[in-house]
């Protein structure tokens, strides 16, 4: 497959404008350029929602910001998704990746609480874990308020929120939290294995891998934690774990890792579906200036309500290179 066209016109303009920046060597200086790359570019669909509102989880460590997004809809009990940010551990929030919320929220019929867990390096691993999995408690604490079906719950998130929501899913299965599905989005599952496509999709497509840079940088204060579980998903013992959907994009260093993931559960005995996003990059659930990206994102939200119907519908593995029609 060739790169999406409007995907192509969109990364000759980040390319050139990464360029023009210069390099950037401290995290303020990344979390400013991302967010300008983002406003100047990127033109995120807003899918309109029944009703915002801005609350506080209880945490590990204190507060934590979330926004819970519900649709526009007459139902008694709606399912309830879990939605974690990407940004590479140290980026993104709430106002990042409102375009996520609103589309799993609007697409998938759902209740979504989007949560603004501690960011490294200012609070590396575990605090961002901890945060993502004391929400998910709050979530099942709290479903009758959220108006959500206690049997109905779900962990979604794209890059590193894909990765802190498959940890999160291992822990649910283990506290005995009911979780009826996952939704991971070019998710990186193991931070200490270099993968074939992160050195062939090295340098040029949006995220940079050089084969001198470690995963998780700032993340994590020791390597050797890339054994764990709660870092590496793909470690940890998956039998049990909530169904999923695993997703990666065909232009994105990480893509390897979501074929990795997906046999690596279905080795488990967990239902799968793996979906390689043909043309598109790293990030494209925020680039709505290409049309095919939000088709695509729609199309994987779809997925995701068929799983979270009252009567859940069987799933079926697909090999890990196959490319799915559509995606």
């Amino acid at each position: 497959m060739r790169l999406d066209a409007d995907m192509a016109v969109l990364l000759d303009k980040l390319n050139d404008w990464d360029a023009a920046a210069g390099p950037q060597t401290t995290i303020e200086g990344a979390r400013k350029r991302i967010e300008e790359m983002r406003a100047l570019y990127f033109e995120p669909e807003l899918l309109d929602v029944g009703k915002v509102e801005n609350v506080t989880v209880a945490g590990p460590e204190g507060a934590i910001p979330a926004r819970i997004y519900r649709p526009d809809t007459e139902a008694a009990t709606l399912p309830t998704v879990l939605y974690l940010h990407g940004g590479g551990w140290v980026m993104g929030g709430l106002d990042s990746h409102e375009s996520h919320a609103r589309r799993v929220c609007t697409r998938a019929g759902s209740v979504v609480v989007a949560v603004d867990y501690r960011l490294a390096p200012e609070h590396p691993f575990p605090a961002g874990y901890d945060d993502c999995l004391a929400s998910l408690r709050w979530i099942h604490d709290n479903i009758d308020r959220l108006g959500g079906d206690p049997s109905r719950v779900a962990v979604a998130g794209d890059s590193a929120g894909g990765n802190l929501a498959a940890a999160v899913a291992l822990a649910a299965r283990d506290a005995e939290l009911p979780l009826r599905a996952q939704l991971l989005l070019y998710a990186p599952v193991h931070l200490g294995t270099r993968y074939p496509s992160m050195d062939e999709l090295a340098n040029g497509y949006f995220i940079r891998m050089p084969a001198d840079e470690e995963m998780g940088v700032g993340y994590l204060d020791d390597r050797s934690l890339t054994a764990d579980p709660r870092v590496s998903p793909i470690e940890g013992d998956l039998t049990g774990v909530a169904p999923a959907i695993v997703c990666g994009a065909e232009f994105d260093p990480l893509r390897d890792h979501a074929p990795a993931y997906a046999a690596a559960l279905e080795a488990a005995g967990v239902p799968v579906r793996l979906r390689i996003s043909a043309g598109m990059l790293h990030g494209y659930w925020s680039m709505g200036v290409a049309p095919r990206a939000n088709d695509l994102a729609n199309g994987l939200c779809d997925e995701l309500a068929e799983m979270l119907a009252p009567e859940q519908h069987g799933l079926h593995y697909r090999e890990p290179h196959e490319r799915v029609a559509g995606t």
